[in-house]
């Protein structure tokens, strides 16, 4: 099983989280062929060498995988697509930095051998999603075709936080995804994971597509609380200088069951705080001054 994360930019959070996703995965090592990380920050990861595979990528390159209509999350289809061509025949597994393997890894590759594609999880029609963005999305797409995939009520918004193609059709279901993406780009869909539903498409059209929310966890809606959990483990191992088993030994043992892997953040909640940081916002700010 090939692993495959995405990383770029300067946010030192992105960075923490891959690290930590990855440790996971390396405390189940017979069930892991390569992990490759593309990213324009090679020196992040030197930490992990020599088990990874770091592609570098350049603001020309993001440009490219963005396409003609340039749509940022086509970068996600486009280096699936790579790994896919790097391992022909192999199984590939993306996961978004914001995840964690929880279950057995081995369980997940032999089914991935087996024909099974495995997305994070199933959120149903995208013809019966409450969701404001996605009914409009829906109406806009109903009774239509794109890249020859007639759009069925029937057909389902999956998750991309984690998507695994067994990688058996020679490229096909990374081309149909890419096909659907630029088709609804160029029709004006709105742009709301088109990337994950012309993925949803395509892993449905060629496998038995899955859930595997039950073994890999992907806390999305958690981060804030994640993002302090994974900040303080790394914290401590510097500080205690870890060496690399001792941190994957630590990730086994750590206790995950008090951090909820799921939340939901009410909108007014979001309003009223923005609201009040901009009538009362902090104020006399002082700084040092720039050494000579």
């Amino acid at each position: 099983m090939n692993l495959l994360y995405i990383t770029f930019g300067n946010n030192p959070s992105i960075y923490l989280q891959a690290s930590f996703s990855i440790y996971s995965f390396l405390a189940q090592p017979r069930a892991i062929h390569t992990i490759n990380i593309i990213t324009d920050k090679e020196d992040y990861y030197k930490h992990l060498a020599p088990h990874i595979n770091v592609i570098l990528v350049t603001e020309a390159d993001l440009l490219a995988w963005k396409g003609e209509y340039q749509f940022f999350w086509r970068i996600k289809i486009k280096a699936i697509e790579k790994i896919c061509h790097l391992y022909p025949g192999q199984p590939v597994l993306y996961l978004d930095c914001d995840s964690f393997l929880y279950g057995d890894a081995t369980a997940l590759k032999n089914s991935l051998q087996n024909g099974t594609a495995f997305m994070h999880e199933n959120e149903g029609a995208l013809s019966a999603r409450k969701n404001k963005t996605q009914k409009n999305m829906w109406k806009q797409i109903a009774h239509q075709s794109f890249a020859g995939i007639a759009m069925q009520p029937t057909h389902c918004m999956w998750n991309a936080g984690l998507v695994a193609t067994p990688n058996m059709q020679q490229g096909k279901d990374c081309e149909l995804a890419l096909a659907i993406c630029d088709e609804m780009c160029k029709r004006g869909i709105t742009r709301y994971f088109i990337e994950q539903y012309s993925l949803s498409l395509a892993l449905e059209k060629y496998y038995n597509l899955q859930e595997a929310k039950s073994k890999i966890v992907h806390y999305w809606s958690a981060k804030d609380i994640w993002d302090k959990a994974i900040n303080d483990f790394f914290i401590k191992a510097y500080f205690a200088q870890w060496n690399y088993e001792k941190i994957i030994e630590e990730i086994q043992l750590l206790d995950m069951a008090n951090l909820p892997v799921f939340q939901r953040i009410k909108n007014t909640n979001l309003r009223l705080k923005k609201i009040v940081d901009k009538i009362f916002p902090n104020k006399n700010h002082e700084y040092l001054h720039q050494k000579k």
